[in-house]
């Protein structure tokens, strides 16, 4: 999956041309934020009638805070951060509230993927790199194709809706893999740290739809997933 790209060319001019050059390049980028996902949606996939979704993984957890960490499935990087202890669940949540609501797929839920996990790490899969314990875990569940998550950071808001001290920061990533040949058939992350408009105008969008304040990590991370899993309601 590739990300777009937005480019804005600038010219010296007027001080009239210039504003409005500005708020153009505004609007333009404002789609293409960076440190979000292409827009392309979760689609149906041709042959994939089940899924298991993999509990959410707490990257800072396993490789620790301020580290450059791959995703294990696309190796894309991640600085990884503070994670709340409440994040991998509202994560797991949040992805099977989405797919069971797209109503196609017979879905398996974390919880069940989490008692083959258990099992699978008690033997023999402790020594599987994340990429095929993916798989093993599609397997062991029947599943046509897995939804795999990651989590880097989950930084808490400090202040108020108006008055924060300290901005919401999340970064995760999400992706399927089908189960029969461990192809990628879709991936999205999300990576931001909430700023002021003074200090970025290119998310001119986000800070409107936001209500011009300060989100916590929870409302960020729903916001993204809804946005990230949206095509799932659009296509049907």
């Amino acid at each position: 999956m590739s990300e777009r790209k937005c480019f804005v060319t600038r010219r010296q001019a007027t001080a009239t041309v210039l504003a409005a050059t500005l708020l153009i390049s505004i609007w333009g980028l404002a789609a293409c934020g960076p440190g979000k996902m292409p827009a392309e949606g979760l689609q149906p996939m041709p042959g994939i009638k089940s899924v298991a979704i993999i509990p959410f993984v707490d990257m800072a957890q396993v490789y620790g805070r301020n580290q450059s960490v791959r995703s294990p499935i696309t190796g894309k990087v991640f600085v990884s951060g503070a994670v709340a202890a409440n994040a991998t669940g509202l994560f797991d949540t949040l992805t099977l509230q989405k797919i069971t609501d797209a109503g196609d797929l017979a879905v398996i839920s974390p919880s069940i993927v989490r008692g083959q996990l258990e099992l699978l790490m008690s033997g023999d899969g402790i020594s599987l790199s994340e990429r095929k314990k993916v798989i093993a875990l599609g397997r062991r569940t029947g599943a046509d194709a897995v939804i795999a998550g990651y989590v880097y950071r989950f930084e808490e808001r400090e202040g108020t809706a108006y008055a924060a001290e300290k901005p919401a920061s999340v970064a995760f990533d999400l992706h399927m893999v089908r189960v029969a040949d461990g192809r990628v058939l879709w991936s999205g992350y999300f990576n931001e740290t909430q700023k002021p408009l003074t200090e970025n105008l290119f998310e001119l969008d986000s800070f409107v739809k936001r209500g011009a304040k300060w989100v916590t990590a929870r409302d960020m991370a729903t916001e993204a997933m809804e946005e990230m899993l949206s095509a799932n309601h659009k296509t049907r």
